[in-house]
């Protein structure tokens, strides 16, 4: 009897331990690439939209989601030019699950239904090369805005919690600052104020962060942070160098006691998209402090000036995401 129950259990937990592998919900989480939508009815920015869509939710769900760059080295060694017809493949993708550890491809068709636009998506399993029929999505939609949404709601419904695009808004990270100098609290702030006045004059939302922040400049890093910090976009400035400094100085003809200031600025601004992960704009300020400056004040004014001509010659808040998502 013992025996008996000690063999059912076994068979059990070896069924459950299936169930969760098939559902993408192991321990070690199955790694998923997802392949850009196939389609000739969409413009290329909304199949990008829709692509960026279903990474994000791929994101935050059970599945390890493998970059894009990834995928195009596994197509092109697999010699695909798309995924429509997988079955003369299925041999090669299983060659390339055992290499590279890729357990699933999400592909996605969108066409023409009469005046509708028809969608499908399948996640193809690359060991097998075969489709699971419990994994396949189909919905109609009037336009790519209501496709991406009745998708994004269908594929969270069956692999995990669905989750929305971060805000349309900029968020402007606390500048990162060589190790042993220092910048005034009131630089900062206003070099915020520069940007945020520039954007807010073109739509474009921003929020500053006066705590630091940790950024690492790869895609499923900026996904992630565009999650923490539900935005589309970030404003990275590192500052190597901040130099004011006061000079005394008497003439010796007149007896004259003269102060003035000295010094320069050299900055980065870099700013990144957490929807696609690239880098967006950059722009570079070295600049010098002309002679004479009477005050530490009008230091931080021609610092400000040089940043907002450097930032307005670059068109740096373009790239910033417009606030009507």
């Amino acid at each position: 009897m013992m025996k008996n129950v000690k063999t059912l259990f076994l068979v059990v937990l070896l069924f459950l331990t299936g169930a969760v592998s098939l559902c993408g919900q192991s321990k070690t989480r199955e790694k998923l690439a997802v392949a850009k939508p196939e389609t000739t009815v969409l413009t290329a920015e909304e199949v990008e939209t829709l692509w960026r869509a279903l990474e994000i939710t791929v994101a935050g769900g059970p599945y390890e989601l493998i970059e894009r760059s990834d995928l195009q080295k596994m197509m092109d060694e697999l010699q695909f030019q798309h995924w429509g017809n997988l079955v003369d493949k299925r041999g090669e993708l299983a060659k390339y699950h055992k290499v590279h550890a890729v357990k699933y491809v999400l592909v996605t068709n969108i066409g023409k239904l009469g005046n509708q636009l028809d969608g499908s998506l399948k996640i193809v399993d690359v060991s097998t090369g075969s489709i699971n029929p419990g994994f396949l999505v189909n919905v109609t939609a009037a336009d790519a805005a209501e496709l991406k949404n009745k998708i994004a709601a269908e594929f969270g419904r069956l692999f995990a919690a669905p989750r929305p695009l971060p805000v349309a808004e900029t968020v402007l990270l606390a500048p990162r600052i060589a190790d042993g100098d220092s910048v005034p609290t009131a630089f900062v702030e206003k070099y915020f104020s520069l940007i945020e006045e520039n954007a807010l004059a073109q739509n474009r939302k921003v929020r500053s962060r006066e705590d630091k922040v940790a950024i690492e400049n790869t895609r499923k890093a900026l996904l992630a942070l565009g999650y923490d910090l539900d935005a589309q976009a970030v404003v990275d400035t590192r500052i190597s160098s901040y130099d004011v400094r006061r000079v005394e100085r008497i003439i010796e003809i007149s007896g004259a006691h003269v102060v003035y200031y000295e010094g320069g600025l050299e900055m980065v601004i870099r700013v990144y998209s957490t929807l696609s992960g690239q880098l967006l704009k950059t722009v570079e300020i070295d600049c010098k402090l002309p002679p004479r400056i009477p005050s530490a004040a009008e230091a931080d004014k021609h610092f400000r000036d040089q940043i907002k001509k450097a930032c307005e010659a670059a068109a740096f808040t373009d790239v910033f995401p417009i606030t009507t998502y």
